[in-house]
């Protein structure tokens, strides 16, 4: 066991000499040099001075190799020193302890410089630690000053930012931002340098940034800051917001392909009620014109009768063009637009077009008056009244009282609207998660109507929900933000 820790030490000292070797090479040039010096003036120096002289040659060797080479100034410094005293270190007690204090002070300046080098390692495999992690980060990191000169940039800010880290160091930080924003980057950091207690980069916000060759981005930005309280320093976190706007438009573009799909869907599943409706008019339309025909094919035709009988005729065409027109806006692909509409008005075109063919329905409306316009899409709406009123009629299928109540009403900031039928209500067991997406009380139904609904209520600020009412039927409400005066102002 003792040999097994000998040969290991000693090829661990073998490493060490083969690792430090030109430490040892200078610490030993330089303590043979001290003790020619040391020959040179040893009549001005008594015997127990004589280890001064080595002592430079015993700080170079711990500064450049640590204990190793240390040591071998001290053996190569006593054995030197017994040599030029002529045996009187080991005989002579006060050139003993010279000698005994000599190896110890060696002994601890090469540990002292040991545990200096091995520190520094070990910081600076901290810190390229901590480089390497933040260039791993896929959001951007640079410092800069209370001036606005970078100081330091990261390789993923290299990436998304397109300066290199040795270009944009000593730059103004708001060459990163748009000319736009130059003048606010520069009043902020005006601030701060005026008053050490202002922040004005606190929180984190949607900017644009701008790359080096002058493209622009949506960022969102996050600046803290660091450093001592003479040396004001601002480390600012980006992330490129390019690859989530794509997907959020691209998200968005789905959901409006399938709200089109939903309203394409419903007109479909009424294809023959929007039929029959049609035909009524034009029927009626046709018959006013043939009755005109005749009355004018008399020798005294009644002029009046005619041209009652052709207004009569105008308005039934009028009627069919009017359900044609909110069936074509109805189902028309567009994108999404908000624009300030009367809210009672896009609820009753959406009834009617959702009651089409319903004669035997007795519809009822509880409207307050004097709403003030809200702001929203009104296709988008209209798709959730038509959705809740279908779904009304269909609750209320065979029933012997049909009756369905549209309400409208303010509650202080929100438009309440509601659709109440007295159907057989809904089962408890689904009531709680109707809502739900392929959640449905309709033996044939996709459950993603009143989900599609939700999302588009939802996406106005507001709510939808089934509220709880005894006895029969079911009442589903929903809300939209009142539009503030200043907001109609501004529209109009």
């Amino acid at each position: 066991m003792p040999s097994g820790l000998f040969t290991m030490a000693s090829k661990r000292t073998a490493a060490s000499v083969l690792r430090n070797g030109p430490a040892y090479l200078v610490a030993f040039v330089a303590a043979i040099a001290c003790l020619a010096a040391e020959r040179a003036v040893e009549p001005m120096f008594v015997e127990r001075s004589a280890f001064l002289m080595v002592m430079p040659a015993l700080l170079i060797g711990a500064v450049l190799g640590g204990v190793g080479p240390a040591l071998l100034v001290v053996v190569l410094g006593l054995i030197g020193n017994q040599i030029l005293t002529n045996g009187s270190l080991t005989t002579n007690p006060a050139n003993l302890i010279s000698a005994i204090t000599f190896s110890l002070l060696g002994v601890f300046c090469g540990l002292a410089s040991d545990a200096l080098r091995r520190g520094r390692s070990e910081q600076r495999e901290s810190v390229e630690g901590l480089r390497a992690l933040l260039d791993a980060v896929p959001d951007a990191m640079f410092q800069f000053d209370a001036r606005g000169v970078i100081r330091s940039f990261s390789a993923s800010a290299v990436r998304m930012f397109g300066w290199s880290a040795e270009d944009i160091t000593g730059r103004p930080v708001w060459d990163l931002f748009p000319e736009s924003s130059h003048a606010p980057i520069r009043d902020c950091l005006e601030a701060v340098e005026t008053n050490a207690g202002y922040d004005g980069f606190g929180g984190t916000r949607l900017l644009l940034g701008q790359r080096h060759d002058g493209t622009g981005f949506q960022m969102e930005l996050s600046v803290c800051r660091n450093g001592s309280t003479t040396v004001r320093l601002f480390t600012g976190f980006a992330r490129d917001l390019t690859d989530r706007m794509v997907e959020q438009e691209r998200i968005r573009a789905l959901e409006a392909e399938l709200m089109h799909m939903a309203r394409l869907t419903a007109m479909g599943q009424m294809t023959t009620t929007l039929a029959h409706e049609l035909n009524q008019p034009l029927a009626a339309a046709t018959n006013f014109m043939m009755a005109s025909e005749r009355l004018l094919s008399r020798p005294s035709p009644d002029i009046p009768m005619i041209v009652e009988a052709l207004r009569s005729g105008v308005e039934q065409t009028m009627r069919a063009g009017d359900i044609i027109r909110r069936l074509r806006v109805f189902i028309t692909k567009r994108e999404p637009h908000r624009s300030l509409e009367d809210i009672a008005e896009v609820l009753r075109e959406a009834a009617a077009l959702a009651m089409a063919g319903s004669y035997d329905i007795d519809l009822r409306w509880e409207v307050e008056p004097r709403l003030d316009p809200v702001l929203i899409d009104r296709i988008q709406i209209q798709q959730v009244v038509v959705n809740l009123v279908r779904n009304a009629r269909e609750a209320m299928a065979g029933a012997a009282d049909r009756r369905l109540v549209i309400g409208l009403r303010r509650e202080g900031p929100l438009i309440v609207v509601s659709v109440s039928d007295s159907g057989p209500g809904v089962e408890p067991a689904i009531a709680s998660h109707l809502l739900d997406a392929f959640v449905t009380s309709k033996p044939h139904g996709l459950g993603v109507g009143l989900s599609i609904s939700r999302n588009i209520v939802e996406s106005h600020g507001g709510g939808l929900w089934l509220d709880p009412s005894e006895g029969p039927g079911a009442t589903f409400r929903f809300t939209l933000a009142a539009t503030a005066e200043e907001a109609v102002f501004e529209a109009a």
